[in-house]
């Protein structure tokens, strides 16, 4: 079982035991963990990348405003599909097995 920093609940006595009744392994994530976080780690990169396909076929003066930036984010984000998000879930394992053998320190990707 994975689970953050987040002491709300998790921590709590009642959820603690019922973990131990359950026989359940928690592997908590150190604080400010972008490498096991999904989302940080791939997905918006991956928006990121998208974007910047987009702009290449620009005019050089193009601009574009607040408002229409924010609903090409919110489409290309809305667009990542399937493959691409079973990909950074799959990821997920790896990650997590390389931090369990740095006992929750530092790992190189």
């Amino acid at each position: 079982m994975r689970q953050d920093n987040d002491p709300s609940g998790y921590k709590s006595g009642r959820a603690v035991d019922e973990k131990n009744k359950l026989g359940l392994r928690i592997l908590s994530l150190p604080p400010r963990s972008p490498d096991l976080n999904p989302l940080d780690f791939g997905f918006w990169s991956e928006v990121n990348k998208r974007m910047r396909r987009q702009e290449r076929n620009w005019p050089a003066n193009k601009k574009e405003t607040a408002k229409e930036h924010a609903t090409r984010l919110r489409r290309t984000a809305m667009g990542i599909r399937g493959p691409t998000l079973a990909k950074l879930v799959a990821s997920m394992k790896r990650r997590c097995v390389a931090l369990e053998k740095a006992k929750g320190g530092h790992f190189e990707e």
